[in-house]
């Protein structure tokens, strides 16, 4: 007689010592990967909701306050504390504590490179400590005076958009006595990222001080709208990359931008309905999502699916609609693959045929319906092809401005010319020709303008 049991199948009659053990150590194995499943779930709804509180929150002291509550029980911690950069005096001062001397903590200061803290902040760096009264860099004198032993620790940095240390966030003392893990320090560093964005927006609100709302709420949207366009990419193996952006005056929700991951790079073209506060917030809350939790999809399509269902949840009451379009490079394979939910112009230019083809995919809102149908194309370009990103901004422009609007005789007349010239010279071309023609025709700019042009080249 024979029985399968999680895919070991033993045969009863001739059962040995050895099959028992083979089994326990496969059953074993899945209860690991359940449960580091579990951690990975349990951590990205944890980071979905940081996202939408964090977004939300234009308070600076809620803010904080906010942030490390969530920080410290996401871990299971005994103690934790925020501490700012003080801009007048290079110093990093609690801000926020929590646990039994919260109190007695706030009349300290560290210089930067002093204590663990402190050197988290000089090196930007995040660490994990679970030996901390052996630790070189720990002050052991703040501990003595309040009369509080630190055991364990994780810290991270608080970093702008600029890389520039704002503040650091520290978590002690695992509760139960037990130990923090690396997927806590990657769930601190997560949320401190998140962090810094929810406390730039807050800076922004508060140090803006306008008498109106209305003139109070534009301004800050813009400043929110000018980080979400793209202003230079990043170094990436075999590409050639050259980016031109000049975000609108006009507020809405264009979200243009190239994130650089281990093993993939992501350009991501995104848009709104509607102008404003309100579809600029939406887009910054995607922009969020996308940088703290992409990495942990195998995927692109599963990614997308987790985001619709996310939006579908908490924003599908707004009568904005929010698309998203994906360019996937694989560095391993050198080769891309185009999906989303509504791309903006996207041609890819074969350098050995001259030939021009638009890749085009059906469009559909995020957020609107549970079943979301996704489509994506493939494309392993060669050395010196062309593949050519265009804002719904440039689009728009381009119909109102070029007579005939035809992007395959446009596009041909400028290329012949830039095919040899390196992806910055050609994205210059592109965004001249067209302003030149916007100038002429009196076109003004309503939305922002995106020209992005990837040159296939050798490693």
């Amino acid at each position: 007689m024979e029985i399968n049991i999680k895919g070991v199948t033993i045969n009863l009659e001739k059962i040995t010592k050895e099959d028992i053990e083979e089994l326990i150590n496969k059953i074993e194995a899945l209860e690991q990967q359940n449960s580091q499943l579990q951690r990975k779930i349990y951590d990205f709804i944890a980071l979905l909701e940081a996202c939408k509180t964090l977004n939300s929150e234009l308070s600076m002291d809620k803010a904080l306050e906010q942030i490390l509550l969530m920080a410290t029980n996401l871990v299971k911690a005994r103690a934790s504390s925020l501490l700012m950069v003080n801009d007048e005096t290079g110093e990093l001062e609690f801000k926020i504590a929590h646990g039994v001397k919260s109190k007695e903590i706030k009349r300290f200061k560290l210089k930067i490179g002093e204590g663990i803290a402190g050197w988290v902040a000089e090196h930007n760096e995040p660490v994990v400590i679970n030996n901390a009264g052996k630790d070189a860099r720990l002050k052991k004198e703040i501990g003595d005076l309040i009369q509080y032993s630190t055991e364990s620790m994780i810290c991270a940095p608080i970093a702008n958009k600029n890389k520039k240390v704002i503040g650091v966030i520290q978590i002690l003392n695992k509760m139960a006595g037990g130990e923090f893990s690396e997927d806590d320090l990657q769930l601190l560093v997560n949320l401190s990222a998140q962090a810094a964005i929810a406390i730039e927006n807050a800076q922004l609100y508060e140090d803006l001080n306008l008498k109106k709302h209305l003139e109070y709420e534009n301004i800050v949207a813009f400043g929110i709208q000018k980080s979400l366009t793209a202003t230079h990419v990043p170094i990436i193996s075999g590409l050639d990359n050259g980016i031109i952006s000049i975000p609108s005056k006009s507020v809405n929700g264009d979200y243009f931008d190239v994130i650089d991951f281990q093993n993939n790079s992501l350009i991501i073209g995104g848009y709104t309905t509607g102008e404003g506060l309100v579809p600029t917030l939406l887009m910054l809350m995607i922009r969020s999502i996308i940088k703290s939790s992409y990495p942990f999809y195998s995927d692109a399509a599963a990614f997308m699916k987790n985001l619709n269902s996310y939006l579908l949840n908490e924003v599908s009451d707004t009568d904005i609609d929010m698309y998203l379009g994906l360019l996937i490079y694989d560095k391993a394979a050198r080769s891309f693959k185009i999906g989303g939910t509504g791309l903006n112009p996207i041609f890819y230019y074969n350098s050995a045929e001259k030939k021009l083809q638009h890749v085009q995919l059906p469009q559909t809102s995020l957020g609107k319906n549970e079943d979301l149908s996704l489509d994506y194309i493939s494309l392993s370009p060669k050395k010196g092809d062309l593949i050519l990103l265009f804002s719904r901004g440039y689009d728009y422009i381009f119909r109102k401005s070029v007579k005939n609007a035809n992007y395959d005789t446009f596009l041909d007349e400028v290329l012949i010319n830039t095919m040899n010239s390196p992806a910055s010279d050609i994205a210059q071309e592109l965004f001249s020709v067209l302003m030149d023609s916007a100038f002429k025709s009196e076109i003004p700019q309503t939305m922002d303008i995106s020209v992005h042009v990837i040159k296939i080249k050798d490693e």
